[in-house]
């Protein structure tokens, strides 16, 4: 598995917030409904813009210790190392996972090999 800490920015709703993501080739979670790949950010991260958004979904997943669903929303954008991408989805982690100090985000690495999605 090849794993990758990348600057990753959030926009929605006329907010923006930055962390600091790992780029997971094992992560290939993806939006059922729209097949957009999925980013999944820890809460304490989001919970000030979750509110205000409006474009939510849920995101089933399975792992091989179980299986649930995440709360997730889709933001107007987001940056990568500064490249934009638009079709994808933020799912919101409710545990201290994904990566402790490290790491507030999973990517999947999905989203680098596809185009930006606006200039």
């Amino acid at each position: 598995m090849n794993r990758k800490i990348v600057k990753l920015s959030i926009f929605t709703c006329g907010r923006k917030i930055t962390v600091s993501g790992l780029v997971d080739t094992g992560c290939s979670l993806r939006n059922p409904s729209g097949q957009e790949p999925v980013i999944i950010v820890n809460y304490r991260c989001v919970k000030d813009i979750i509110r205000q958004t409006d474009r939510v979904c849920i995101i089933p997943y399975s792992t091989v210790s179980g299986s649930g669903s995440f709360l997730g929303f889709r933001p107007d954008f987001v940056e990568i190392d500064g490249r934009r991408f638009k079709n994808v989805v933020v799912a919101v982690c409710y545990s201290e996972k994904p990566g402790g100090k490290m790491y507030s985000a999973i990517i999947n690495s999905d989203i680098l090999k596809e185009e930006a999605g606006i200039a």
